[in-house]
């Protein structure tokens, strides 16, 4: 049995040829009726590719405690000048970390995690002051 991948549908690109790029999945991870049983809370997610044209498959077999919300980047933080100026301070601090890989996954969490912050503060309940607008 094939695990389902949550957030791609293709584990490896090509390089573009006239502008065309190829896309497939040809990695996969493959389990028994057996096994799934064992672990039932199991999901599969790709890393980003770096240095090859295959992403790297994660299989999460623990149960998660507390359903964890997926980060989204709202298009609206863009027009705000200190978005930039947030993503560039917690993107440039130094991880003293020779690990390319470990550096990059450390920059994009302390990214995500200051983002968060930042729009709390800033814009509040954004979801209350869309509603309220529109009532008007």
């Amino acid at each position: 049995m094939d695990i389902n991948l949550k957030e791609s549908k293709y584990t490896w690109y090509n390089k573009p040829r006239n502008n065309f790029i190829t896309r497939e999945r040809l990695d996969r991870v493959l389990v028994n009726w057996k096994w799934l049983h064992i672990h039932q809370n199991v999901s599969l997610k790709d890393a980003p590719t770096i240095s090859s044209d295959h992403c790297a498959l994660i299989l999460e077999t623990q149960p998660r405690d507390q359903i964890k919300r997926e980060f989204r980047f709202e298009a609206f933080w863009t027009e705000h000048e200190e978005c930039e100026k947030v993503i560039r301070r917690s993107w440039q601090q130094d991880d003293r970390n020779r690990n390319c890989w470990n550096q990059f996954i450390r920059k994009r969490s302390r990214c995500k995690r200051d983002l968060i912050e930042w729009s709390r503060r800033k814009f509040k309940r954004a979801d209350k002051e869309i509603e309220k607008k529109e009532e008007k």
